[in-house]
């Protein structure tokens, strides 16, 4: 029996202090104008945009365009807030931030007293008017839902336009490549970190779908803050600790039950596997440093089926090939035939025969 073991391990320290984190991070922006009913911008209008997993916050005022602008936001979900003496408080939440995004949510203000609170539920608008980067997200709904061979995340890429799988001839060893580049072109990112082994160009880590928050591939026109390779950018990001404990644990397993039989041996070859591991996440001080960590193991046992070697006969070593070939008349290089198909065997190859053939 073979045995094989693959574990892996990672562990993730988030910390948020008074501010957002910096800009190593894999973050999205968001921005937008306050106006009022007559369609009048407002400017010095106080704006909150927090977070709703870990209460973190951050604020900015309308400039005299009534324009507001947060730069650098990790992603995760948020609700915004606008208020100004004179006009009810707005707020909006149920804003999900994804990788790389420009966001934008304009806000119309209506006159009135500022403890009456207009209230709205609803993500932002999708369609990014800021950037001419081309690229799409893969979120956690979708890794965790959809089938994976090996649990690679990785394999969701070739679910988005411009993303081919690779020419065999290629040998980075990654699945797909984009935009009619070479496999080898593409670099990989993790948490805004770089994630290369520039020996096949390939991913150094490649976290368990339970682990991993989203994913964005950049196939085109995508700024020059990446550089290194013009064969697309695949952007990891790791989940993240919050204010409530958060989990969970899986377990996928296959065997040999539903197997085929091997067509020569009519046995079945021996095949069990087990994935597992869990991830678990939360607070270490609220409202300012988290924690996230995650785990992943395999055990594999399977079993090896000998060959089926074809050996040469009593008859066969000494050149007799009458009784393999009845119907089938041997010749010399001349085109002599040899008389019952009886070939003569030089010495030296018999001595060969006998010493290394079974």
């Amino acid at each position: 029996m073979k045995l094989t073991c693959f574990a892996c391990f990672v562990f993730f320290l988030t910390a948020a202090f008074s501010s957002f984190l910096h800009a190593a991070e894999v973050t999205a922006n968001i921005s937008g104008t306050l106006k009022d009913s007559t369609g009048a911008v407002i400017s010095d209008v106080a704006v909150t945009l927090t977070n709703t997993e870990t209460n973190v916050a951050k604020t900015a005022q309308t400039d005299s365009g009534g324009s507001y602008s947060f730069t650098l936001v990790p992603i995760g979900n948020y609700r915004i807030a606008a208020e100004r003496q004179g006009f009810r408080k707005y707020v909006h939440g149920g804003i999900v931030l994804n990788v790389n995004q420009n966001a934008k949510l304009d806000i119309a203000l209506q006159t009135g007293e500022l403890k009456e609170v207009i209230e709205v539920t609803g993500d932002v608008t999708q369609v990014d008017t800021v950037s001419a980067t081309l690229g799409s997200v893969e979120t956690q709904r979708r890794i965790l839902d959809l089938p994976l061979v090996e649990r690679d995340t990785f394999q969701l890429g070739l679910l988005q336009a411009g993303v081919f799988p690779a020419d065999e001839d290629d040998g980075s060893g990654n699945l797909f490549s984009i935009s009619g580049q070479r496999s080898e072109s593409i670099s990989f990112l993790i948490n805004g970190t770089d994630n290369n082994n520039f020996l096949g160009n390939n991913a150094v880590v490649d976290p368990n779908p339970d682990a991993v928050e989203e994913f964005k591939i950049l196939t085109n026109n995508y700024s020059a803050e990446y550089g290194r390779t013009s064969g697309g950018i695949v952007n990891q990001v790791i989940k993240a600790g919050s204010n409530s404990f958060h989990g969970d644990v899986f377990e996928f397993f296959r065997n040999d039950a539903l197997n085929a039989a091997d067509y020569f041996t009519k046995t079945v070859t021996p095949f069990k596997r087990n994935t597992f591991g869990g991830t678990f996440g939360g607070p270490i001080r609220k409202d300012k440093t988290f924690f996230f960590i995650a785990y992943q193991g395999e055990r594999k046992r399977e079993g090896q089926t000998a060959k089926v070697l074809e050996v040469l006969s009593p008859a066969e070593r000494t050149g007799d090939f009458s009784e393999l070939l009845p119907s089938t008349q041997l010749v010399d290089p001349s085109g002599l035939a040899y008389v019952n198909n009886q070939v003569p065997v030089n010495p030296v190859i018999a001595k060969y025969i006998t010493k290394y053939l079974p």
